[in-house]
């Protein structure tokens, strides 16, 4: 079947068929599975969990202690000492999002490539920062990155309501911009309520982060400049920051937040 084309060999015992291009990443990271008895973690379960920018290579995985695992080609295979929380993500076996995070917090991974992970695990809505929290591993255990994963849970500090806004965490933390506070509720002289999507408190400055589906319509529209108006009017400095704007020129964005940040809030 390997001569023929049918099936290809992933590792040793372990094959999978032969498709029109090279194994994908999935494909990789459930054979390295398959081929160790151990499951995805680290680098390789960031991937899985949504972080685009961890690398593909080399897979990440972890064993039992009692696991046997010969050195294979393209696999960092790590042991731990104890039992692991895991989950099926996309059929394959991969560490919890809290374990990854203390994981790649032990690897000094980059703040923001961490807050980015936090941010897209928070926005899949699998589950929340109280869980993220409640899920990392008791305060006496030893653990390598624990209190490191703590600080960045406490630094994203709030609900993250869309992947814009995960990827929005991720860049402000990666800019060293003041952490704001997420989410934050105001109350307007006329007595409207709204929700900032990201909010400076002290500098009556807030970064509203606009995904066009959700305000395209006519209707969102009219909404946007009358909630607009309303917070100017209040005292409220408002920047807005499209999706495109974020992707393709993140460096005007992070100037207009700092010239912002530096002038200080508005007199009342």
């Amino acid at each position: 079947m390997i001569r023929d084309g049918v099936v290809q060999r992933m590792h040793r015992g372990i094959y999978g068929f032969a498709g029109v291009g090279p194994a994908t990443f999935e494909q990789r990271a459930a054979a390295a599975c398959l081929a160790t008895d151990g499951i995805a973690s680290h680098w390789t379960a960031a991937r899985i969990w949504g972080l685009q920018r961890a690398p593909v290579v080399p897979l990440h995985v972890t064993i039992r202690p009692e696991g046997q695992s010969r050195q294979r080609d393209g696999l960092v295979v790590h042991r731990s000492a104890r039992g692991l929380p895991w989950i099926f993500h996309d059929h394959i076996p991969a560490t919890s999002a809290a374990r990854t995070i203390v994981d790649l917090a032990a690897l000094d991974a980059a703040d923001d490539l961490l807050t980015e992970l936090i941010g897209q695990v928070l926005a899949s809505r699998i589950v929340t920062l109280s869980i993220l929290e409640r899920s990392l591993p008791r305060r006496g255990e030893h653990v390598t990155g624990l209190p490191r994963a703590r600080e960045l849970l406490r630094q994203v500090g709030g609900p993250v309501g869309s992947v814009l806004e995960a990827e929005t965490v991720a860049l402000l933390a990666g800019w060293g911009i003041p952490r704001p506070v997420l989410q934050l509720e105001i109350v307007c002289r006329g007595g409207q309520r709204y929700r900032a999507d990201f909010a400076w408190p002290d500098h009556r400055l807030i970064l509203e982060t606009d995904g066009y589906r959700h305000h395209s319509s006519p209707e969102a529209f009219e909404r946007d400049r009358v909630r607009q108006n309303d917070l100017v009017r209040s005292g409220w400095r408002v920047l807005r920051a499209t999706a495109r704007q974020l992707h393709e020129r993140p460096d005007e964005v992070r100037q207009a937040l700092l010239a912002a940040l530096g002038a200080g809030p508005p007199s009342r």
